[in-house]
């Protein structure tokens, strides 16, 4: 991939096709509007002026130097001098090179940053959608409680149960309104994630568009890792940092082994000799015109600790391009097993455990109408549902945000793990393979 491509497509596609207020958002929609109006991102491309500025500064020629002197011998009335620093003027190509690779490490930099805050968007996007799942399961588990709550106490008023039952049916009920509370402040939150990261000023009031169903495979691209590291625009910024600084490097030493030199054109006007009593001159006036080099010779100071310290910095960033090609090959490396491992894990809740306890929900429901059980246990089966489409939610999210690290990877940036959001994947919080899986 090459690593000089111009900006994200994407990118591009926002600033001209901004999202129009009110549509229903689908999460192209929301990295759209983020990348148009995020205004990190936007400081990000405004700072890019500092280093165009730069760049332009360091290609301009150096400004002559103008002396004026008024002598104060007889004869001579005014001298001019006009100085201009050649040193420079020989310097001038390789400043405006080592510039130019700053300007593309700070442009690289930007794309790295807008990549990163796609995925950011996506992310965002998945767990609002999760949250909302959630939030509307919690609140039929809690109609359910609470008719069953309402029926147990209306049994226990009769004599027909035992305390028990009706006890652990009142503590079910109290413990989904704190279910329901969690999942209420845990929408909350990701809305305002994903607000802040559009960068509105009030939540957004769209209607989520479904991000469809779980593909039958998981979107692995071909060469991940070898595309990821070929194509990081963090590696890209550190290589252009580096040939700036070998340049630099270059540069200061050859600065350091020429003499400073500066070349100048004299002139001066002389005039005739004043007679007695004042009376002005009779012979006319006239401008004489010479030169001259001005040389400091670099005998001491030949920039011998500014070139050991370019040289240092370039060390230092060819280990630091050779820190960030392992990781970024790392991260992808993670970021596949994380992406198979997600998918596997959804798909399974989706056919399997799914399926499982609605066919016991079924089974329970039977047993129920031919009066072979009582109430609890068909509540008990219907919480385990629920439970279980929460966990295939959770599952979802986590694949689709992996999916999303993955591409964001071998697209060039770097993402962030991101918060941490299955920790919260049953009714209960307490589900060892909600709390764990998929990561």
């Amino acid at each position: 991939m090459n690593r000089h491509r111009i900006r994200p497509l994407l990118l591009t596609l926002a600033l001209l096709s901004p999202p129009a207020a009110g549509e229903t958002l689908d999460v192209d929609s929301a990295v759209r509007r983020a990348l148009a109006e995020n205004p990190t991102l936007r400081a990000r491309r405004q700072a890019l002026g500092i280093a165009e500025g730069r760049s332009r500064q360091a290609g301009l020629l150096p400004n002559p130097e103008l002396e004026i002197e008024r002598p104060a011998e007889k004869g001579r009335d005014l001298e001019l001098r006009l100085g201009f620093d050649a040193t420079s003027l020989l310097l001038r190509k390789g400043r405006t090179e080592a510039a130019a690779k700053d300007l593309a490490a700070a442009k690289a930099g930007i794309d790295s940053a807008a990549i990163e805050l796609e995925f950011e968007v996506r992310e965002a996007f998945h767990t609002l959608e999760d949250a909302d799942r959630r939030l509307a399961l919690t609140r039929d588990a809690l109609d359910a409680a609470a008719a069953a709550r309402e029926m147990a106490e209306a049994l226990l008023a009769a004599g027909n149960t035992s305390a028990l039952p009706a006890k652990a049916a009142i503590a079910e009920h109290e413990s989904l309104h704190l279910a329901e509370r969690d999942a209420e402040v845990s929408r909350t939150m990701a809305l305002e994630r994903l607000t802040r990261l559009t960068g509105l000023d009030a939540p957004l009031v769209e209607e989520l568009a479904e991000a469809g169903d779980l593909p039958e495979t998981p979107e692995i691209p071909a060469s991940a890792v070898s595309r990821a590291v070929a194509g990081s625009f963090a590696v890209a910024s550190a290589q252009r940092s580096l040939e700036a600084a070998t340049l630099r490097a270059r540069l200061t030493r050859r600065e350091g082994r020429l003499p400073d030199t500066s070349v100048f054109v004299v002139s001066s006007r002389s005039g005739g000799e004043p007679e007695a009593h004042g009376s002005p001159s009779t012979g006319g006036s006239a401008w004489t015109w010479g030169g001259g080099v001005s040389v400091r010779i670099p005998v001491f100071d030949r920039k011998q600790g500014d070139v050991a310290g370019r040289e240092a910095e370039a060390v230092s960033l060819r280990s630091e391009i050779d820190a960030l090609s392992r990781a970024v090959a790392s991260e992808t490396r993670e970021a596949e097993h994380h992406t198979a491992s997600a998918h596997a894990r959804a798909r399974h809740l989706r056919d399997v455990v799914l399926p499982a306890r609605r066919a016991v929900l079924e089974e329970t429901l039977l047993h129920y109408n031919a009066m072979q059980i009582g109430l609890f246990p068909l509540v008990a089966a219907r919480r385990s549902v629920i439970d279980a489409e929460l966990l295939e939610s959770a599952a979802l999210r986590d694949y689709r945000i992996a999916a999303a690290r993955l591409a964001a990877l071998v697209a060039g940036g770097r993402p962030g793990r991101g918060p941490d959001t299955t920790a919260m994947a049953s009714l209960s919080g307490n589900d060892a393979n909600g709390a764990n899986g998929g990561h």
